[in-house]
């Protein structure tokens, strides 16, 4: 389903393991294409829900939507910004069953 993305978004950058956070899709939009040719091998982005984010080309030109991928990737979602805030914030106290929002609020 194509709507625009539930911000924050959360990036993968799958070869070194860095992690990113956008909030404004204007910022989004950079990177996409900024890396849109090897987006797809390189890359993997969730939104604010947990799922898993394609961009068309058509975001490229100013289009807000993204294609939402089935399953659902919010266990997923949750474990990367988990260690992400306790890596960037250690003496953070985390609940093991914060959501998303929860989390996303500590960055």
């Amino acid at each position: 389903m194509k709507n625009p993305p539930k911000m924050p978004v959360l990036e993968l950058e799958r070869e070194t393991g860095d992690l990113a956070v956008y909030s404004d899709i204007d910022n989004l939009r950079q990177i996409v294409e900024e890396f849109w040719d090897i987006l797809d091998q390189d890359f993997t982005f969730w939104d604010a829900e947990g799922f898993r984010l394609k961009f068309a080309d058509s975001f490229l030109k100013g289009s807000d939507d993204a294609e939402q991928l089935l399953p659902n990737d919010a266990a997923k979602v949750r474990a990367l910004l988990h260690d992400y805030l306790h890596k960037r914030k250690p003496d953070l106290k985390i609940s093991d069953d914060a959501t998303l929002s929860e989390l996303y609020e500590q960055i």
